[in-house]
């Protein structure tokens, strides 16, 4: 008999036990063992015993049915049906950063990774992109080497068409870089001035100061409440029901690698809810705060802000908050800070996977701590989520990514406000279904070596958190403490901006202003009603003090002074009447100037509704109008493209076909020449022949030396003429005894035919030479026509492409 650990975490013992504890019974009976389950408020592991092969069985039974049930399955199952996954990278369980980004690219040149337009960008300007370049286009040394190479540079190198077109085979987008470039340099400006308003402020590494801390437990069932936009303000006295003080449950690290679970299908519908920010899944940090400052009893006289975490971040300038939006509305002295995302937190997500793992969820909601913090003489009540909490009872922050970097710079923030001592540092496998491994990491060492960035939010903080008080004190009348202000952050500066909330302003202070007017006619009325009672009172007392009584005065307390003071106070009471007939009348008059003013406010905001309404509709006309020119350009541009295309073709086929006429008449012409030229050779070579047999025949009897005939074809002219020498030659040689005169006169006739026929065949080759030659020009013309009508079509190329960027 042994007794084991069965390694199953908490939030995998409902699957062990199953409804009414029938699927512990089925192990139990299956493997004949005894299993040990703590209760849900119970701390302690799944014992099980029995003999030692039947518990290995057991515990790989158990892994098995948990395997099944993990979100691997989850993952492959959506992807079947063609939905994909719905995770997203594990920062902390709670945020999904799950957020668009552009396709990566390579750089061929670097073999570095780039992606989005800011980070191609960056990297065109690096150092180390620029040095390669300087070795492959030297010509543009003068740009390269250049101290400060900016966006002007840059700018400059890309509108090059070599460097252009180079970049583009370096697989950028250059397009796209170039029109990004200017809207980059006017926030690169917008930078510089904010950064010199920063630099006003010290490096100040102590800037946050952390006074005290409270945590509590935020129960977000959905039973016998209303859902609500975060924008709706809830009831404080059902808030404070929802709020109790509890400790965070603690974490616990189960055998590696262990699975990620599913969410559970009762926690789906407020996963929903806090992911669209919808009450009571998502309380809002400062109305929570406001709900535990009221349970603790302080006073929120002792604060200038109470906010949540988010809130400082945007004040530093945390990227994933500027876009969101802020409202505040002044009690008093103390300004509260509502925060409303501008995107869906899915709370499906590997992070929050890796908490239930860590941590379990047995306890419905979230908690959060109230964190009590100076920032610059300002007193801050801020309330932020925390995880769970360590063997010590310490805070600890869960983290968890697939990559190694789990630890960013903003995670310093987060920690700082929290109070978590420890961050558990989970890393995941590629599909972010698996726990791979998990570090300890103490806040402290993480906060030294980020110290410089947490110097730098702080000056941030404190230059913009500046700017939101002196607006707010500005706006200090007593008459704007019922305005609620939004607040939204400049995306180049990420400098607050402020407006009125639309549709809130008019009404609150007109309501105001009327208020304040009922009441000081009121009061105008009622010491109006007072005054003559006390004056003829007065009257009376200070007249029988100073004198003593005269013949016909009668005492205060006698018949007759009762009667007129009697008669007195009826006339009072009518003057009475008629002012207070007056004032209803001034009362009604003022209702109606209330009902007026809130007419024209609902007024005010549909004119307003309805001016956005015909602007959006200008817009998107405007738009449509700009889309449908670029079409006609882009259409035109087509036709002009197909016309140019087909007038091209048309040349192109003409000039072949021209040239193809010409080269075959040409060759007909010559080869009919040749023909004719070689069969006039041959008769005149054969007739040569004949009288040169003869010739031969008359002077054999002679001893002369007689050139012999060569019946070979002469291919060159230059043959032609060495064998014209040789016979001229032979002709002219010195005869030793004159040739009797018979043989004169058979030889001369021969040889004046023999030269004759000779000439003939020179000729003739001298004619299909020229032939040849002729053809060779018509050959060259025909190349230069067809060399000077591609240049033309080029010329008309770039007419038609200066055309369209003069129409665009």
């Amino acid at each position: 008999m042994i007794r084991r650990d069965a390694g199953i975490p908490e939030v995998y013992r409902g699957l062990i036990v199953g409804k009414g504890g029938h699927k512990l019974q089925k192990f139990q009976a299956e493997f004949d063992v005894t299993i040990q389950v703590p209760g849900d408020q119970k701390e302690g592991e799944v014992m099980v015993e029995g003999g030692e092969a039947k518990v290995e069985a057991c515990i790989e039974k158990m892994r098995s049915v948990i395997e099944h049930h993990s979100r691997g399955v989850q993952r492959m199952h959506s992807k079947s049906k063609g939905k994909g996954s719905e995770g997203g990278a594990g920062g902390a369980g709670r945020k999904s950063e799950a957020t668009s980004q552009a396709a990566r690219a390579t750089c061929l040149l670097c073999n570095a990774e780039v992606a989005g337009l800011v980070t191609a960008v960056e990297h065109l300007q690096g150092q180390k992109h620029r040095m390669k370049l300087l070795k492959q286009r030297p010509d543009f040394a003068e740009i390269f080497q250049r101290q400060r190479f900016d966006l002007a540079d840059l700018e400059e190198m890309l509108l090059e068409p070599e460097m252009a077109e180079f970049h583009r085979e370096l697989n950028f987008k250059v397009d796209e870089i170039l029109s990004a470039i200017p809207e980059m340099q006017l926030r690169a400006e917008k930078m510089e001035e904010v950064n010199a308003e920063i630099a006003i402020f010290s490096e100040d590494p102590k800037w946050l100061e952390i006074k005290s801390r409270v945590v509590v437990h935020w129960d977000d069932r959905l039973t016998g409440c209303k859902i609500q936009r975060l924008t709706r303000a809830p009831d404080l006295g059902e808030m404070l029901t929802r709020c109790s003080f509890k400790e965070p449950p603690k974490a616990k690290i189960p055998a590696l690698p262990a699975p990620l679970p599913q969410v559970k299908d009762v926690s789906r519908s407020r996963n929903s809810l806090k992911a669209a920010h919808k009450y009571p899944a998502a309380p809002g940090s400062c109305r929570l705060g406001i709900a535990m400052m009221k349970m603790l009893g302080i006073n929120f006289s002792d604060y200038d802000f109470i906010c949540g975490t988010s809130f400082i971040k945007a004040l530093a300038g945390d990227a994933s908050r500027i876009t969101d939006a802020f409202y505040i509305q002044r009690f008093r002295q103390t300004a509260c800070v509502l925060h409303v995302p501008s995107d869906y937190h899915s709370q499906n997500d590997a992070g929050r996977a890796v908490e239930m793992l860590l941590r379990g969820d047995s306890l419905p909601g979230f908690f959060a701590a109230g964190t009590t913090v100076a920032i610059d003489g300002h007193t801050f009540f801020v309330v932020s989520e925390v995880d769970a909490t360590d063997s010590n009872s310490t805070l600890v922050e869960i983290r968890s990514s697939k990559t190694d970097q789990i630890v960013r710079p903003r995670v310093v923030l987060q920690t700082a406000l929290n109070g978590s001592e420890h961050i558990l540092g989970c890393k995941l496998n590629k599909d972010e279904t698996q726990l791979l491994s998990i570090k300890w990491l103490s806040t402290e060492q993480i906060q030294r070596d980020h110290q410089e960035s947490f110097t730098a939010a702080g000056q941030h903080v404190r230059c913009m958190l500046s700017k939101v008080v002196d607006f707010l004190r500005d706006h200090d009348a007593e008459h704007e403490e019922h305005l609620v202000w939004k607040v939204t952050f400049d995306a180049h500066g990420k400098v607050p901006n402020f407006e009125i909330a639309t549709g809130v302003e008019d009404v609150e202070g007109v309501r105001h202003l009327a208020r304040r007017a009922a009441e000081v006619a009121a009061w105008r009325g009622g010491l109006l009603c007072l005054a003559p009672v006390f004056n003829a009172w007065s009257r009376q007392v200070c007249g029988v003090a100073s004198r003593r009584l005269r013949p016909g005065e009668v005492l205060l307390n006698s018949g007759q002074a009762a009667k007129r003071a009697q008669q007195q106070l009826q006339e009072a009471r009518a003057q009475h009447v008629e002012q207070l007939s007056v004032l209803e009348k001034e009362l009604a008059e003022l209702k109606k100037e209330v009902s007026d003013a809130r007419m024209s406010a609902a007024a005010s905001v549909r004119r307003e509704a309805r001016v956005e309404n015909i602007a959006r509709r200008h817009e998107l006309a405007a738009k449509r109008g700009e889309e449908l020119a670029a079409l006609l350009a882009c259409m035109k541009a087509w036709m002009g493209e197909v016309v140019l295309s087909r007038s091209t073709v048309a040349l192109r086929k003409e000039a072949q076909e021209r040239l193809a006429e010409s080269l075959a008449r040409q060759r007909l012409e010559s080869r009919g020449a040749l023909h004719q030229a070689w069969s006039d050779a041959a008769q005149a070579s054969r007739r040569a022949a004949a009288l040169e047999r003869r010739l031969h025949e008359t002077r054999s009897g002679s001893g002369r030396d007689i050139v012999p005939y060569d019946a070979s074809r002469p291919s060159t002219a230059l043959a032609i003429e060495e064998r014209l020498r040789r016979s001229d030659a032979a002709r002219e040689a010195p005869e030793s005894e004159p040739p009797p005169r018979a043989e004169v006169l058979l030889v001369d006739p021969a040889r004046d035919e023999i030269r004759a026929a000779r000439e003939g065949r020179k000729g003739l080759f001298i004619a299909a030479l020229k032939q040849q030659a002729k053809y060779w020009q018509a050959e060259a013309f025909n190349a230069w026509c067809r060399v000077f009508l591609q240049d033309r079509c080029q010329k008309l190329q770039a007419l038609l492409d200066m055309r369209k960027k003069a129409e665009l």
